[in-house]
């Protein structure tokens, strides 16, 4: 890589990798393990752009921020922070949409760790995705960067089709309304004439205290 290009690049990588340092833990082997390759990273950062080797190491920092345990909120936030960063030179463009695809290929790893209870869940997990990757899908569409487009296009599609097969078997949804609060115990009965839906209502609405209901929400449909 150029010179002005690794110097304007400099900044977005370490942007990249102070984000995930927020959320890496101080203690534990995954920690450490985690924090040695972003320190790594922030020191031979210019060494490794100027080579053009900056792609395992980088790659090597997202992987490990994943393993301690990081959740797709917290990755997509990493996601959003190198967004911002402003780019101008095609070296610098390259390494910021380098680094939001490696962490859209690292919530793709997260989702397919997570265990869904809730169809609502799945379909916020959806909404993320769709947002998170519809930028970079245009931005790299108008570079006429075919390949990568298709491998992002493939990432998307494979994604959705996981999410919509995790939601086929979840129970589906109807809107329910009282006019005052219940416990789950008797919203179950009278929903189903069996209190033995309790829990699942109380996971779908996210309910704090089982013994205070909001008057509306989402039941299962039988």
């Amino acid at each position: 890589m150029f010179k002005p290009d690794a110097e304007e690049s400099v900044p977005i990588v370490n942007a990249a990798i102070d984000s995930l340092l927020i959320w890496i833990p101080t203690s534990g082997r995954a920690g450490f393990d985690a924090r040695q390759a972003c320190g790594d990273m922030k020191a031979n950062c210019l060494n490794y752009l100027r080579t053009d080797t900056l792609g395992p190491p980088l790659s090597d920092c997202f992987e490990k921020a994943r393993l301690t345990g990081m959740t797709l909120m917290q990755m997509d936030e990493v996601r959003t922070q190198v967004a911002y960063q402003g780019a101008r030179l095609v070296g610098a463009i390259v390494v910021r949409d380098a680094c939001i695809e490696l962490a859209l290929a690292e919530m793709s790893r997260i989702i397919a760790n997570m265990v869904f209870t809730s169809r609502e869940d799945v379909e916020n997990v959806q909404l993320t995705i769709n947002d998170a990757f519809a930028p970079v899908e245009e931005e790299v569409a108008d570079q006429m960067d075919s390949l990568t487009f298709r491998s992002l296009i493939g990432l998307h599609a494979s994604i959705t089709a996981y999410l919509v097969e995790t939601a086929r078997p979840l129970p589906r949804m109807l809107q329910w309304r009282f006019t005052q609060t219940w416990p789950t115990l008797v919203l179950s009965h009278k929903l189903y004439a069996d209190a033995g839906n309790a829990d699942l209502l109380r996971q779908e609405n996210k309910i704090v205290h089982p013994a205070f209901c909001p008057t509306s929400g989402r039941g299962l449909s039988g």
